[in-house]
């Protein structure tokens, strides 16, 4: 990819823009629904669902992160969490259908032990190996055992928190790490033979320098992950106390995206590629493979190979979304521990946001041509995008995969 071309789209569309992993926005909800409505809207497709567990629990603060987490927990408000949760699925009065995917995410869902998730998987009814299971990881604490029961049940994607990979760097964002230790547990990890072994990563961190690219280039080149994620830095409001202690660590905008750019040419050169928004999988991988054929999908978590109609988001601000609609549970912890099962946001999408929900996920999953239609000859002049002789048909170039969010920005205001 051309450096002066990618810096010239980059000052031109560094804007803040969504992340489209569903649609409207939250803050564009409308709040039409009573929750016998919503109830009636998941049984409409009941026949298979998907589940999504917010494990919100952390160890400590890390002052880059604006997830819904709860610090420092006992052991016993896990387990009370973990019964509110299961309240709140037995409400749903699914159980005869079938769960195809269960997604964990947090907060850290490996802070919950090998007991809790036995507990959990028996109250649920969860069979070993009856659907695939993704988990967000801390590499820093890994319990194998916990690995091995989730392997057992259909463990098929991890995800790890790693952000960075200079000491220095880690130290000041508030997660240090053992950077000896974590490569060793993704050494370990190798023998489980998880399909889908993925890192993240931030750029516009404070002290970030070239320094982490010689860590990440020996993990590559031990084929310890076949993906990555990357995601830029962005301010928190309840840790603006720690940025002016950053101040003068803080990478400038070139800076910045020359980190990113020096990422994805690492990335590139082992044959790990962008599909879109920040997300990359090696060529080899069943999710590229997918992207290709056109038959990779992607939901509120990101994408996956197999997506159910019902998405059923169970925990302290969990989102759930069907085909026509979308609620959120409450983002205060001790309101969605202590209140009846409710919810505090929701939404029926109109045929027009259905509309645009299509196109946007077919955007993020599809190396194929797309129908959208609209005046896009910005994005073809900019070279995002190339028209189908058909009308009103795109296909997204590989330099465009590095817009994706901001192509459908465009789209969004012009359809």
């Amino acid at each position: 990819m051309n450096k002066e071309k990618f810096f010239q789209l980059v000052e031109k569309y560094h804007a803040p823009a969504g992340r489209y992993n569903y649609y409207p926005r939250i803050s564009q909800w409308e709040d039409n629904l009573t929750y016998e409505q919503w109830y009636a809207q998941v049984h409409e497709d009941e026949d298979s669902l998907d589940l999504y567990f917010h494990i919100p629990f952390c160890d400590k603060f890390c002052h880059f992160c604006g997830c819904n987490i709860k610090v420092n927990q006992p052991e016993q408000i896990k387990q009370k969490y973990l019964e509110k949760m299961v309240k709140e699925w037995k409400s749903y009065d699914l159980s005869a259908s079938k769960i195809k995917n269960i997604f964990f995410g947090g907060g850290t869902p490996n802070s919950l032990s090998l007991e809790h998730y036995k507990w959990l998987f028996e109250e649920i009814g969860i069979d070993k190996d009856q659907c695939d299971i993704s988990i967000e990881a801390d590499p820093r604490k890994l319990d194998f055992k916990l690995i091995q029961l989730l392997r057992d049940y259909g463990l098929s994607s991890i995800s790890f928190g790693v952000q960075d990979f200079d000491q220095d760097v880690l130290d000041i964002i508030g997660r240090p790490t053992d950077l000896d230790k974590l490569r060793s547990n993704l050494i370990q990890l190798k023998e489980y033979k998880i399909e889908h072994t993925s890192i993240d990563l931030l750029y516009g961190l404070p002290l970030q320098n070239k320094e982490s690219l010689s860590f990440l280039r020996e993990i590559l080149k031990e084929k310890l992950i076949n993906s990555a994620s990357l995601y830029p830095f962005a301010n928190v409001p309840w840790f603006q106390d720690f940025y002016p202690l950053w101040t003068e660590h803080k990478p400038d905008f070139k800076e910045k995206y020359g980190h990113y750019f020096e990422i994805i040419t690492l990335l590139e050169e082992f044959d790990i590629l962008p599909i879109s928004f920040g997300h990359f999988a090696h060529k080899s991988s069943r999710h590229y493979r997918s992207f290709l054929a056109g038959s990779l999908r992607r939901n509120i978590m990101g994408h996956t190979l197999e997506k159910s109609p019902i998405l059923v988001g169970l925990g302290v601000s969990a989102i759930s979304s069907t085909a026509k609609a979308l609620k959120q549970n409450s983002k205060i912890f001790e309101n969605y521990m202590f209140q009846d099962i409710s919810f505090d946001r929701s939404h029926l999408r109109s045929s027009r946001e259905s509309k645009m929900e299509k196109i946007f996920e077919e955007l993020s999953t599809r190396n194929t041509t797309i129908k959208t239609g609209g005046d896009l000859e910005e994005l073809i002049h900019d070279g995002l995008i190339c028209s189908d002789a058909q009308k009103g048909h795109i296909q997204i170039t590989p330099l465009g995969r590095h817009f994706v969010q901001h192509i459908a920005r465009f789209l969004e205001k012009s359809l």
